[in-house]
């Protein structure tokens, strides 16, 4: 298969059951994929909730087509978002980067319940299930929040009188759980030290593998299964590629650049050093140790980090790119 892209602005057009779509926390880097996957769909409205509609993202997202409507919605002012979500046929629920993300997330899903969505899309990650490490613990109970939600009957807070003025209950919301690997993005951010000194660097193994997917394609996969959620009803998803290890990564670097210049190596450096980068980026301290963990995770080979599952390819419609088309496709 060739690199040069896929075919999601046909396919996402194709008899979408949904008429209107709404994604709360679109600024982010998955939330604004997927939104930019949906602008091309004709006859669907998507409402796009972020914290501020003035900023370079929102406006940007404003722009990609008459049938997206941006609001101020915030997971932290939960009255938000019922006006987002009131009427829509699925929602996309893309925790952020918050140390308080389960309480934030759950706000949105109680949100989505109390208006009558009939169908939720949560982002969470590979790890869940190790729930001894930072991420792992938050989005175990962020995926707890979505099962409860879907098997819970009767009415919500938001409920609507029915006319003997009495809460009319609300029917089960079915749900679809993504869980995401490393982000292929993440990988440009090595493209400063691949030219100038042919290196790029991480804390992890140079040999230990792990999976990943880009977010345009993350994007594109969960616009789809907005589209059309019946088929994905209270599942579980694994997104990801083939696994390969930051070796690979240098050697499909080495691969795209001119044959003159030196071979890319891959540095492992020690983990305090790496600690000390990430927060000199700005990320919190929370954050980066969680992010530690996943190399720790990479190294000691475990099975959370490798992706086996088909998942993504099928809800593309496609096979993924990978990782080697991805570098292929961002050279330059």
């Amino acid at each position: 298969m060739g690199c040069s892209g896929s075919k999601s602005q046909k396919t996402l057009q194709k008899k979408p059951t949904s008429r209107v779509v709404a994604v709360v926390g679109a600024s982010g880097s998955v939330g604004s994929a997927v939104v930019r996957a949906l602008a091309s769909t004709s006859g669907v409205e998507i409402r796009v909730g972020v914290r501020d509609p003035s900023s370079v993202v929102a406006q940007e997202l404003a722009t990609l087509g008459p049938n997206i409507k941006v609001s101020a919605a915030s997971m932290g002012l939960p009255e938000t978002l019922q006006p987002l979500f009131r009427g829509a046929d699925a929602v996309f629920i893309n925790s952020p980067g918050d140390i308080d993300r389960v309480t934030l997330t759950r706000a949105a899903i109680d949100a989505a319940r109390a208006v009558g969505v009939p169908h939720i899309v949560v982002v969470s990650v590979f790890t869940a299930d190790r729930t001894k490490t930072v991420f792992g613990r938050q989005f175990r109970a962020i995926e707890d929040a979505v099962l409860a939600s879907s098997s819970a009957s009767g009415a919500g807070a938001g409920a609507s009188a029915d006319a003997g003025g009495e809460p009319a209950p609300i029917a089960k919301m079915s749900h679809t759980i993504v869980r995401l690997p490393f982000f292929m993005d993440n990988l440009l951010g090595q493209a400063a030290t691949a030219k100038s000194q042919s290196k790029i660097y991480g804390p992890a193994a140079p040999d230990s593998l792990f999976s990943s997917a880009s977010t345009a394609e993350i994007g594109e996969a969960c616009a789809r299964i907005l589209l059309r959620p019946a088929q994905w009803a209270n599942t579980r998803l694994r997104f990801g590629s083939r696994p390969f290890s930051h070796a690979d990564v240098a050697r499909a670097i080495t691969s795209v650049r001119d044959p003159s210049a030196p071979a890319v190596e891959y540095v492992r450096v020690p983990k305090a050093a790496a600690k000390a980068t990430f927060l000199s980026y700005g990320m919190p301290e929370w954050q980066v140790d969680g992010a530690l963990e996943l190399f720790d995770q990479m190294d000691a080979r475990e099975p959370a980090m490798v992706c086996e599952s088909e998942d993504l390819r099928d809800a593309l419609g496609r096979e993924p790119l990978g990782m080697q088309c991805f570098i292929q496709n961002n050279a330059g």
